[in-house]
This record gives C-alpha cells, structure tokens and sequence, in this order.
C-alpha cells in the first residue's frame, strides 16, 4: 500500500507540475509581442 500511495503523490506531483509549466508557457507564448525585461520579475 506505501508504494501505491507514493505513485499516488508522485502522480499528483507532476500534474501540478505540468499544469504550471503548460500555464507559463502558454503565457509566454501568448503575450511574447509585450512582454519585455521590465515587466519580468527575474533577469534571462
């Protein structure tokens, strides 16, 4: 059972993982002709 409930957790892990990933990228993607250095929290 500590197996299956560790797939479980791990699983729900990656969705929101993924989900988040999809969420920036998709943003990134959509808005790429606004965005610019100063309106980004971090430096690229």
């Amino acid at each position: 059972m500590q197996h299956v409930a560790h797939l479980v957790i791990y699983d729900k892990y990656n969705i929101v993982k993924f989900k988040t990933a999809t969420y920036f990228e998709y943003n990134a993607v959509e808005n790429q002709n606004e965005v610019n250095s100063d309106t980004l929290p971090f430096e690229l």
